[in-house]
């Protein structure tokens, strides 16, 4: 890679996890928006964020306004369907802090169905962080999320998917609707599969 894409994606991603007034560019912070915009539209690199920066997009999108959220939404979104992992690792860390907001639900519920079409992703960091948005939103509301039993019931049946996060949609299953008929008979299947020790745990 060369050396200047690197650093501008570098440039870039330290820019969307900048907090305060000023980023590390020495310019005026840009909205969230126009932050995970470049990020989408910069250069594909294999830079990973850093455990600092992944902190700190954290704590930019907690302290941001539901407005901002809002506007920024769809092109974290995008950046999670990049082929470029730094991106989407990046832009999930930011979903999955939106999602444990209070107002995650009023935040995300004209987004639900990009949430659920992330679980049909091949990568498997992608289908993990999507089960965990889900049931975060589903945790802050009373009402059922419309769809959403559905949709990881659906999602638990595939024998493609990631074991690991269909245990996480199980267990989130069990926790909201365990009374539920369609929810027994799938987790039941589930099981009978040859699952190692610890998943079983997780579930029961």
């Amino acid at each position: 890679m060369p050396h200047a894409t690197f650093m501008n994606t570098r440039r870039v991603l330290a820019c969307v996890a900048a907090i305060g007034f000023y980023t590390l560019c020495g310019q005026t912070l840009p909205s969230l928006k126009e932050s995970f915009q470049e990020l989408v539209q910069g250069p594909a690199s294999s830079a990973k964020p850093t455990q600092g920066e992944l902190s700190a997009i954290g704590k930019r999108v907690t302290a941001a306004s539901p407005d901002d959220i809002q506007a920024a939404l769809p092109w974290m979104i995008a950046a999670v369907g990049t082929g470029d992992e730094g991106k989407r690792i990046y832009a999930a860390f930011g979903l999955v802090a939106v999602g444990v907001r209070t107002d995650s639900p009023a935040l995300l519920k004209d987004h639900i169905g990009d949430l659920v079409g992330l679980l049909s992703s091949s990568d498997l960091f992608t289908q993990g962080f999507a089960v965990t948005v889900l049931g975060s939103v589903q945790e802050r509301q009373a009402a059922s999320v419309p769809g959403l039993l559905q949709s990881l019931v659906a999602y638990i049946k595939r024998t493609d998917r990631y074991t690991q996060a269909q245990v996480s949609a199980v267990a989130f299953l069990l926790q909201k609707w365990q009374d539920d008929q369609a929810v027994q008979e799938t987790v039941e299947s589930f099981l009978s599969r040859d699952l190692d020790a610890a998943s079983h745990i997780r579930i029961l």
